[in-house]
C-alpha cells in the first residue's frame, strides 16, 4: 500500500577530455506512484560539465584599454585606461552544473469518454560554475595594490618603467602618480572559469486526446513556462545580476542570453485524420524590459541606446502558425511511400 511502482535509477559518466581535463558527473532518478497510473511523482539530480572552448584555451592574445580606478592612499587615487593583454589559459578546466527537477504527472480516470487527460507540473533548479571569463580590471588592480608581489596578478603586471613588484608591500601600484617605478604600465591576464549562472522555474503542461470513430484524432495541448529566476555572475567572486524578465544584449550586459521573459505560453491543436494532419498552434511572449548600457555590468546612469536616454520595453507578441501535412502510402508507389508533404 502505498507503492503501487517505485523505481530508483542510478547513474555515473567520466569523460576524459585532452586539452579540458576530467569530469565525473552522477545522476539520481526516482519515479513513485503511490495509488496507481492516475498519480505519479518524479524527481531527478544530476551533475553535468560542458568543456571549455578552444578559443578559450588556445586562441590568440588581444590587446585591450580598461578604464580602471586605483585607489592608493598613499601615492594618490586616480583613473584611466591601461593597456592589457587578453590570452587564453590552456589549464582550463570543465565548468560543471548541478540540477534538480521534481514534477508530478497526473492522468486522472473519471474524465468522462474515451479521451485521455494528461496534466504535468515540474520544478527546476539548475547551477553552472566554472564558466570561463575574463577577471574584472579594478579587482585585479585593487589585488595587485593590496598584496604586491602576492597578489594573483603580478606575474602579468608591469609598471609604466618595465619594472616589476617585488615585494609583498601594500600601496606601491598607482594612476598616474608622476613615478614610472609606480605608475601602472601593463598587465596580462587570461581566461579563467570564474563566471557562473543559476535559473529556476516551473514547467506546466497539458494535453488531451480524443479519439473518435469517423473523424480521427483530435490532440489539444499546453504548455507554460514560469521564470522565477535567471541570474548571471560575469566575474570570480562577483555579484549576481538578475537576467529574468529583460533582453540582455551582448553590446552592454556582457554574458547575454537573449530573451528571458517571465513567463511563456504555448498551445496547439492538431487533427489526424487517416493521411491528413492538420495543427494550429500559438505563442505569446510577454514584453521584456531592455535596460541597454543602465545595466549594472555598464554601469551607465542613462541608457545612450534610447532617444529618450531611459530604458526601452520590447512590446509583447503574439505568433500564430498553420501546417497542414499528407503522408503518402504504399498505394502511391515506391517512390511516393512514406513521403511527407507539409
Amino acid at each position: 500500500p502505498g507503492f503501487y511502482d517505485f523505481e530508483v535509477i542510478a547513474s555515473g559518466r567520466f569523460e576524459h577530455l585532452d586539452p579540458g581535463g576530467d569530469s565525473e558527473v552522477p545522476k539520481v532518478g526516482i519515479k513513485w506512484q503511490p495509488i496507481d497510473e492516475q498519480v505519479t511523482f518524479r524527481g531527478t539530480f544530476s551533475e553535468g560539465f560542458v568543456a571549455p572552448p578552444l578559443f578559450d584555451l588556445f586562441g590568440p592574445i588581444t590587446p585591450n584599454n580598461p578604464t580602471v580606478t586605483i585607489i592608493n592612499p598613499v601615492l594618490g587615487t586616480g583613473s584611466g585606461q591601461v593597456t592589457t593583454s587578453e590570452g587564453p589559459n590552456p589549464s582550463m578546466t570543465p565548468a560543471t552544473s548541478v540540477n534538480w527537477n521534481f514534477g508530478m504527472t497526473l492522468k486522472p480516470k473519471f474524465i468522462p469518454g474515451p479521451g485521455v487527460l494528461t496534466l504535468t507540473v515540474d520544478y527546476y533548479n539548475v547551477a553552472e560554475d566554472g564558466i570561463p571569463a575574463l577577471p574584472d580590471y579594478n579587482q585585479a588592480f585593487a589585488s595587485l595594490n593590496a598584496f604586491g608581489s602576492a597578489s594573483p596578478y603580478a606575474s602579468g603586471f608591469r609598471f609604466a618603467d618595465s619594472s616589476r613588484l617585488t615585494t609583498a608591500l601594500p600601496n606601491q601600484v598607482a594612476f598616474a602618480s608622476g613615478d614610472p617605478a609606480h605608475d601602472a604600465g601593463t598587465l596580462a591576464v587570461h581566461y579563467e572559469g570564474g563566471a557562473a549562472q543559476r535559473t529556476d522555474g516551473i514547467d506546466l503542461g497539458l494535453q488531451y486526446v480524443y479519439p473518435t470513430k469517423d473523424w480521427g484524432t483530435f490532440t489539444l495541448a499546453g504548455n507554460a513556462n514560469v521564470l522565477n529566476s535567471y541570474e548571471v555572475r560575469l566575474i570570480k567572486n562577483g555579484q549576481y545580476n538578475q537576467y529574468g524578465g529583460q533582453y540582455t544584449s551582448p553590446s552592454s550586459v556582457g554574458g547575454a542570453n537573449g530573451t528571458l521573459p517571465d513567463w511563456i505560453v504555448t498551445d496547439s491543436l492538431t487533427w489526424d485524420y487517416k493521411r491528413w494532419s492538420c495543427n494550429v498552434s500559438s505563442r505569446y511572449i510577454p514584453n521584456v524590459l531592455d535596460l541597454g548600457d543602465m545595466f549594472p555590468t555598464a554601469g551607465s546612469p542613462v541608457n545612450d541606446y534610447t532617444y529618450n536616454v531611459a530604458a526601452w520595453t520590447v512590446d509583447s507578441w503574439y505568433a500564430v502558425d498553420i501546417q497542414l501535412s499528407y503522408k503518402f502510402g504504399p498505394d502511391a508507389g515506391r517512390w511516393l511511400d512514406g513521403l511527407h508533404l507539409t
